[in-house]
């Protein structure tokens, strides 16, 4: 399958919007989010928003010097020496980017089965239409099944555009296993931006507090 990350960061600057809407069935219980992210890179700055659900929203962004990453709902961040590219920062955000997505593309058999156009940015983009299976994939401790995918991927650039995909999820083997539905839609996209001048400038929002590690974790008053 092709790597769409690589061919974003091969071109140089851009600046990317998705929207992903996943389902998780633990069969008792169903949980849906609804995520969209924007994303923002030259050769060694970053920039990625994700939102709206307060309780998933959060900022990441890079000066080339420090990476800073703030999470609304605790209304924290962390400020740490850059480290890793803005490739490496852009993991699996951006559709075919990162570890997970170079295993899954490893294990899995996929083909071409039909062609079809998409519209982006009032654009008509003529795609692959590619449908991949893989058996099983190991990672981080956990195990992902029967996965199936159904992958629009850009003609002219290899990039893809539009992913659907199914996965079994297990964490303990004794655990019955989640089914995970993802739909992530590229809804933006631009090869060429003007970054504004303080683009990859952090601001702290009115009382947010600097934390050594984990952002995300709430602390108590007066605590770090």
């Amino acid at each position: 399958m092709v790597q769409s990350g690589n061919v974003l960061f091969n071109r140089g600057s851009f600046r990317i919007a998705t929207h992903n809407e996943v389902r998780f069935d633990e069969g008792a219980k169903v949980f849906k989010v609804a995520l969209d992210t924007k994303i923002a890179a030259d050769d060694r700055r970053f920039r990625m928003d994700t939102g709206p659900d307060v309780l998933l929203s959060s900022s990441t962004i890079s000066d080339g010097h420090y990476t800073y990453r703030y999470v609304a709902e605790t209304n924290q961040y962390t400020k740490k020496p850059t480290a890793k590219t803005p490739k490496e920062l852009a993991g699996a955000n951006i559709p075919g980017t990162g570890d997970e997505a170079e295993k899954i593309n490893a294990a899995s058999v996929s083909k071409i089965v039909r062609q079809e156009t998409l519209r982006i940015n009032g654009k008509s983009r003529a795609c692959y239409v590619v449908e991949s299976t893989f058996e099983k994939v190991a990672r981080n401790g956990m195990t992902l099944s029967n996965g199936r995918s159904t992958t629009w991927v850009e003609k002219k650039r290899g990039m893809i555009l539009k992913q659907i995909s199914d996965h079994d999820l297990q964490v303990d083997s004794r655990a019955a296993a989640t089914k995970y539905h993802s739909e992530l839609t590229v809804t933006s996209l631009d090869l060429a931006p003007i970054f504004a001048a303080d683009e990859f400038t952090f601001k702290p929002p009115a009382g947010a507090k600097q934390v050594d590690d984990d952002p995300s974790r709430p602390r108590n008053e007066g605590g770090r």
